[in-house]
């Protein structure tokens, strides 16, 4: 994988970027899979994709395998170990809450004519065993949303995404850790919000904010490059699009995002059909102001996940 280097302080530092290979290679190679870092900087993979040949032909095989990459150490397969109870799926989406527990929601499971799973998922590495935590109100089945954990309240948080009838969604809930509840969140009638659309990442700023940034739009028939904060609090989405800048970066979809320790929002990569994007910028949410573009020291063209 490839990840910056350490955590960027406020001022515009550049950062460096540093191929990491930390026990990968015996990790098949994959794309459409989840990634989370919890708060002791434990890294985990589960599940996506890659492509394999039979009989001469080229397919995707789904992947259920479930890896951790403790910090500073090596990958490890604890799909046999964790007895992952989550079927082969491509678009997972993890996050993690304040006791680096590991949350899985969402994606298709099985084949591409598979299930939209809505079931939520939990790995505890005190005890090593997942659980599943779906209650009987949970959101629709989906992939390609935004999946986060907010640790200070030890939420869940879910935007948008696209269910199995192709529809794309534009709902916002929170799961609550304690209660095991998920809740619809209603914005106020008449109040600005983002539209549905398919994207891949919702980050939350380590206070009292979620960000998101594209992702494509059925509706406008288009990829997408505006910036959106929510107000945990106040339950307000405010459009950050003009004032922050965002509109000079390309619009596109699969964009890798995350915030750092320091409330510097990283973005990386991303797709515009039908093809992969690079480019790589900083924004920093605890003092607004412009996104900076870096793109010239990110890699080429990639489609990742990022994390933090």
């Amino acid at each position: 994988g490839v990840f910056p280097a350490a955590a960027a302080p406020a001022s515009p530092a550049a950062p460096a970027w540093t191929r990491v290979f930390a026990g990968a290679d015996s990790m098949p190679g994959r794309g459409q899979h989840g990634m989370t870092v919890t708060p002791n900087g434990d890294l985990y993979v589960f599940g996506g994709s890659h492509w394999v040949t039979k009989m001469k032909m080229h397919t995707y095989e789904f992947l259920g395998d479930f890896w951790q990459c403790p910090y500073g150490g090596r990958f490890a397969n604890l799909t046999a170990a964790s007895e992952c109870p989550i079927p082969k799926t491509i678009e997972p989406h993890l996050t993690s809450d304040a006791e680096g527990r590991v949350y899985e929601f969402g994606g298709i499971q099985g084949d591409l004519n598979g299930v939209f799973s809505q079931r939520l998922y939990r790995y505890d590495p005190a005890t090593g065993a997942w659980r599943d935590l779906t209650p009987a109100v949970s959101p629709v089945g989906r992939e390609d949303h935004g999946f986060v954990g907010d640790w200070k309240r030890d939420q869940l948080w879910l935007f948008g995404g696209v269910d199995a009838y192709a529809v794309q969604l534009g709902d916002l809930w929170h799961f609550d850790v304690a209660s095991t509840t998920w809740q619809r969140v209603t914005p106020r009638d008449g109040e600005l919000r983002p539209e549905a659309r398919e994207l891949y990442d919702l980050v939350w700023d380590g206070k009292d904010a979620l960000y998101l940034f594209g992702g494509y739009s059925d509706a406008a028939a288009s990829y997408l490059h505006d910036f959106w904060r929510y107000d945990i609090l106040t339950n307000h989405w405010t459009d950050l699009t003009t004032v922050s800048g965002s509109a000079a970066i390309a619009p596109r979809s699969y964009v890798g995002s995350a915030i750092d320790a320091n409330g510097v929002l990283w973005l990386a990569g991303g797709y515009h059909s039908p093809y992969a994007l690079g480019g790589f910028w900083r924004y920093d949410t605890h003092f607004g102001g412009h996104w900076t573009d870096l793109s010239a020291l990110a890699p080429a063209q990639f489609l990742p996940r990022a994390t933090y």
